[in-house]
């Protein structure tokens, strides 16, 4: 491969791997919002908040399909991982230096974020079981559903449930 060529691959490679990694701490950001929105159950910003970070997921996608479609233009084969090491081990020390330190970062920040938001689901799986349980035992008669205001059956906790201050 010509070396022109190499370093427009690694331009590019430079421009996905940074977009990718500001993607990732926007997520990031949010995904500390909604901890926050949660323990100060600000239960209305909790839903606009999970929505902005679906919307930058869906970019990271893209972005992510870049980079891929990047490193496809290398020639070799294996994983993502093995591909992506084969094609900065062509560069000199530095840039390959500054190439690899954006990868491991962002592979990095990627763990973290799952296992907060593992995490994050974990908990509201817990509060949802607990808020049905609740429900159950205050109103056995419901057998588990809920209704509305004006008398309508809802969904079982689609949304935020809030109550009155008495049942």
């Amino acid at each position: 491969m010509r070396m022109e060529d190499m370093n427009d691959l690694y331009d590019r490679c430079f421009s996905v791997l940074s977009r990718e990694t500001e993607l990732v701490g926007k997520i990031a950001a949010l995904q500390e919002e909604v901890w926050k929105g949660v323990a100060g159950q600000d239960w209305e910003n909790i839903e606009t908040r999970l929505e902005a970070v679906d919307g930058l997921g869906a970019e990271f996608r893209e972005a992510e399909a870049e980079r891929e479609a990047v490193l496809s233009e290398f020639p070799g084969s294996g994983d993502e991982k093995g591909r992506f090491y084969a094609f900065v081990s062509r560069f000199p020390p530095a840039s390959r230096n500054k190439l690899a330190g954006l990868y491991r970062g962002l592979k990095t920040e990627c763990l973290r974020i799952r296992a907060s938001g593992d995490a994050l689901a974990g908990f509201l799986g817990e509060a949802r079981t607990l808020a049905e349980a609740c429900l159950e035992a205050a109103f056995p008669e419901r057998r588990g559903r809920l209704y509305s205001s004006r008398g309508t059956q809802l969904p079982p906790l689609s949304r935020s449930l809030v109550l009155n201050h008495h049942f």
